[in-house]
């Protein structure tokens, strides 16, 4: 978003310097949210070459594939470390530290 850019912002935060550090991360980092490993596991599982003829028999697959899901607690929790490990880890290389450091480099 332009605000988050803008002359006053960067003005304020050059005066801030000595105390604030301010990374700039990408618009979105999907690696950062359990919610996508949960989407992913939904399509190449449950919906997965399957033809719907209606709306409401894709919602029935993708409910099926819901209480699957609900019935493996320690998938679900999977995710969450996953998500955590991609923000904790700066060695493993996630698609968000390229990115970071493509934007450090070019700048």
């Amino acid at each position: 978003m332009a605000r988050y850019r803008s002359g006053p912002l960067r003005a304020f935060l050059r005066a801030q310097r000595g105390w604030l550090t301010v990374h700039y991360l990408p618009a979105y980092a999907s690696e950062l949210n359990p919610t996508e490993n949960l989407w992913v596991s939904l399509k190449t599982r449950d919906l997965a070459i399957r033809a719907a003829a209606t709306v409401e028999e894709l919602l029935v697959l993708a409910h099926r594939g819901v209480h699957r899901l609900r019935r493996r607690p320690d998938l679900l929790g999977n995710f969450l470390v996953h998500t955590r490990t991609a923000a904790l880890q700066p060695n493993r290389k996630s698609p968000l530290i390229r990115r970071l450091e493509f934007r450090s480099c070019s700048t």
